[in-house]
């Protein structure tokens, strides 16, 4: 069963307003409120974005442990109609480290002002490799011009990433330390509206 978004924003609304409320009894002042509202909801987002890391990361480590690869974990779900396969163009991308999860980041511009971010250590799985041994080099798999995404049709939860044949190469920039970008939290999979990688780049240092 999939998530009902409109349910959902409903729900976050409600809370929002609810603790604006509960603030506003509590200050009597709007400034003190809207801080406070302010920084409440960014601890919030940090903690979604943690936990989402979290749980995508100890979700692969228990199939690593138990020896499932992404291939039949992508073939179980597929099974059991839990599957959803989206396609995707990419016409640029940044590539950055986050240090406090040691994860890497893609931000991919997939077109009509829309930015989807890809977040997790596995993701240096698609990096190049470059030893003194040419013959051990490992090329760069992604960013692709085409890829897919396969998710959890009920948790949204990115399953595999599957590039395509085009490989190009993303702009390098420096290591952040935080989940956040401005205003955005960071989240596997997320995609953002009305965005687009030129104004990330902005907030970024190139390497």
């Amino acid at each position: 069963m999939g998530i009902d978004m409109n349910k959902t924003l409903v729900a976050i609304g409600a809370a929002v307003i609810a603790l604006a409320v509960a603030l506003w009894i509590q200050l009597r002042d709007p400034l003190s409120v809207a801080v406070s509202l302010a920084l409440l909801l960014l601890a919030a987002a940090l903690l979604i974005a943690i936990s989402a890391y979290l749980y995508s990361a100890l979700r692969r480590s228990y199939r690593q442990r138990h020896g499932i690869g992404v291939d039949e974990d992508v073939a179980r779900l597929e099974a059991a109609g839990q599957l959803l396969r989206e396609h995707y163009q990419a016409h640029g991308a940044l590539a950055f480290e986050e240090l406090n999860t040691s994860a890497l980041v893609y931000l991919l511009d997939i077109g009509d002002g829309r930015v989807l971010c890809l977040y997790g250590q596995h993701y240096f799985d698609y990096e190049p490799v470059r030893h003194e041994d040419e013959e051990t080099d490992r090329p760069r798999r992604f960013p692709t011009h085409s890829f897919s995404l396969a998710r959890h049709m009920r948790t949204r939860e990115v399953i595999a990433l599957l590039p395509g044949n085009t490989v190009f190469e993303p702009i390098a920039c420096e290591a952040i330390a935080g989940p956040t970008l401005g205003a955005v939290t960071l989240v596997d999979g997320a995609i953002l509206d009305d965005s687009n990688i030129d104004e990330a780049a902005k907030l970024l240092d190139r390497v």
